[in-house]
């Protein structure tokens, strides 16, 4: 391995990529500190990576870079959102075995099929296959085959269903989302029962002290008897329109604070206490800025184990949450050692602790309501050539978009703005 990373010694342009794009801004900054002894004091991602990528490292140092991204991009990621469906269950997995007989393609870009429908007593398991396609330094594009697997499962609630995921990358997390968002539309214009999606996301809670208290919560939930030893970093983010304050104005400055009292917050969450009782959390809060990530280290005795967990809150076009095992570590006397845990033991630890987030997250958001302000997937305006003017027309004469869709050519022609060509793609939908 030394040798060949003397031979492919990176670039500036390299790690300048790695520091930036493939490690967080505090993973960053502690592998710098810890390799180099160089601490850059920044809430940016460029200037560390900037600063970082120019610095002479020595062979030990990249091989255990080199580690580092390793482990990263092993590390399986485990989320789940909610969907809303008149259809039962068994009707939900007929349909998805009638679509994957027909070999629907959801996606064209990216060939998004279903390739495997499995059912369990409560539960559907489904498995998609895509094309991914991305930037490559020889071709313009790279492009792999590509499959993933999630499980629609019955819930208490009336009418909704938990969509457990578990992933290694972020495309596979799209390529579900893709497909729930054309099974809806296809569904509700042939005038079948939607399958609403909506996220679990730290947005669809509207009070900020609520953010904050569903975080303290998960500090100190310990699922399956793992009880938390230490918590080694709380991510913060600003809320879109936030208090009037000049005390605080920048993310950056807010994290530096947390960095800086992590120690205090860490002892209420040890102790039992509410992390609220923090002055740094009260001046979060009072400026706008609520927990969006942590990263905890917990310990299970009776197994002689230590598992540290990861959980991110996503925003920008992806709102929902990752929740990963980043380290495994088995409990020796005066300490731990890294000891990878067996395939299954940590699927289970995964799911327990996304689990826990789930079911702390229904405590402060009911699953309907989610669906609910998601809103309408599929309007009058997503029918071709169909503006806000045209639209309003429409509703005065159907119901429901499928009741248009189910109309002849000649009808649609009746109402002011649509042509025989608007009327041939509408009714080309019904096909």
């Amino acid at each position: 391995m030394r040798q060949q990373i003397i031979e492919e010694y990176p670039s500036v342009k390299d790690l300048e990529v790695v520091l930036k794009n493939k490690l967080s801004r505090k993973e960053s900054q502690e592998f710098l500190k810890e390799e180099m002894g160089f601490f850059v004091h920044t809430g940016s991602d460029s200037d560390v990576a900037k600063v970082g990528s120019h610095l002479l490292y020595d062979i030990d140092s990249l091989i255990r870079l080199k580690r580092k991204l390793s482990a990263r991009n092993r590390n399986e990621k485990s989320t789940a959102f909610v969907v809303e469906s008149l259809a039962s269950l068994d009707e939900i997995e007929g349909d998805l075995k009638r679509r994957k007989q027909d070999a629907e393609v959801f996606d064209n870009d990216s060939n998004l099929t279903i390739s495997d429908t499995k059912r369990s007593e409560n539960a559907v398991r489904v498995e998609i296959s895509y094309t991914h396609r991305k930037e490559n330094n020889r071709n313009l594009m790279d492009a792999r085959n590509r499959t993933t697997s999630f499980k629609i499962k019955n819930t208490n609630e009336d009418n909704i269903f938990r969509v457990d995921h578990s992933f290694f990358n972020a495309d596979e997390f799209t390529a579900a989302k893709n497909l729930f968002g054309e099974w809806d539309r296809r569904r509700q214009i042939s005038g079948e029962s939607s399958v609403s999606r909506a996220d679990i996301s730290l947005d669809a809670i509207p009070s900020l002290e609520d953010r904050v208290d569903f975080f303290d919560d998960f500090l100190t939930y310990n699922p399956g008897n793992w009880d938390l030893r230490n918590v080694s970093h709380l991510g913060v983010r600003q809320d879109e329109d936030p208090d009037e304050s000049d005390e605080l104005d920048s993310t950056g400055e807010f994290e530096d604070l947390v960095d800086n009292h992590l120690s205090n917050i860490k002892e209420l969450a040890l102790t039992g206490q509410s992390v609220r009782e923090n002055k740094i959390v009260e001046k979060c809060i009072e400026n706008g800025f609520y927990f969006d990530s942590a990263k905890i280290y917990c310990e299970n005795t009776e197994r002689a184990r230590g598992v540290e967990i990861t959980l991110r809150f996503k925003e920008k076009g992806r709102n929902a949450f990752d929740l990963s095992i980043t380290g495994e570590y088995e409990l020796v006397s005066g300490g731990k050692n890294e000891d990878p845990f067996g395939l299954q033991f940590r699927k289970t630890t995964r799911h327990k602790f996304r689990d826990a987030v789930v079911d702390l997250y229904g405590e402060y958001k009911d699953m309907p309501d989610l669906i609910e302000e998601r809103g309408e997937t599929f309007s009058f305006q997503d029918l071709p050539d169909i503006g806000s003017t045209i639209e309003g027309r429409l509703k005065e004469v159907y119901g429901s978009v499928s009741d248009v869709i189910a109309a002849d050519i000649e009808e649609l022609q009746e109402i002011d703005g649509i042509g025989p060509a608007t009327a041939k793609r509408i009714k080309a939908l019904q096909s």
